[in-house]
């Protein structure tokens, strides 16, 4: 039984395989630069991530503010993607512009409810 199950395990390994990018295809330095970092923000209403790109702007919950903030002040960028819980897709991203709480949005498309 062990020895199967060490034949199943050994048939799952990942096999590396590089991908090849389409003739033209140019990959964004924000990828390559190390000091880029990257938060993944999870919503569990789909339509508040339409909101947030029909007004530019996004709500999180404070317990995340201050890593964000610290991210955006140390890192050369700091990208966002935003997924609805359960959902199994990225739904979009963004390049996080200014610290949090300094929004140009006029509009307030979540009722008040910018901070959770």
């Amino acid at each position: 039984a062990a020895a199967a199950a060490a034949a199943a395990a050994a048939a799952m390994r990942a096999v590396s395989i590089p991908l090849a990018e389409p003739r033209g295809f140019k990959r964004s330095p924000l990828i390559e630069d190390t000091r880029t970092r990257f938060f993944m923000i999870t919503s569990n209403v789909g339509e508040n991530v339409v909101k947030s790109v029909q007004h530019n702007a996004w709500a999180t919950q404070r317990k995340n503010e201050q890593k964000l903030n610290d991210a955006f002040r140390t890192s050369s960028s700091v990208i966002l993607l935003f997924s609805v819980n359960k959902s199994g897709a990225f739904q979009g991203y963004a390049r996080m512009r200014s610290y949090i709480g300094r929004s140009t949005c006029r509009a307030d498309p979540f009722r008040g409810f910018w901070r959770l």
